[in-house]
């Protein structure tokens, strides 16, 4: 079961006249991209269909799992959504990364 104390979302922006919340530097080649696993539950409020969006950097590769299963994505921008609806039921927990 989720813990009640996790966000969410997480929220990194680039820092833009002082105010942001970068992702940190890569620790062994500066100025290298680097990479992040999320990993979580999701539990829909109600069932029904539903459709996820995920921002990320320009160049990024992004890939989710529900319950191991890989979810098709379609990419427009920095933005990506799942390409089909997703049926979730209230009260299921769904292991997410």
């Amino acid at each position: 079961m989720p813990s009640p104390d996790i966000a969410p979302n997480l929220n990194y922006s680039p820092l833009v006249g002082g105010v942001g919340n970068p992702l940190p530097a890569n620790p062994t080649t500066a100025g290298a991209a680097i990479s992040g696993i999320w990993s979580g539950y999701l539990e829909a409020p109600e069932s029904g269909f539903f459709n996820l969006h995920i921002e990320a950097d320009a160049g990024a590769s992004v890939t989710l799992l529900l319950d191991d299963k890989p979810i098709p994505l379609t990419q427009n921008a920095t933005s990506w959504n799942n390409t089909n609806p997703l049926e979730l039921r209230a009260g299921t927990s769904i292991r997410s990364t």
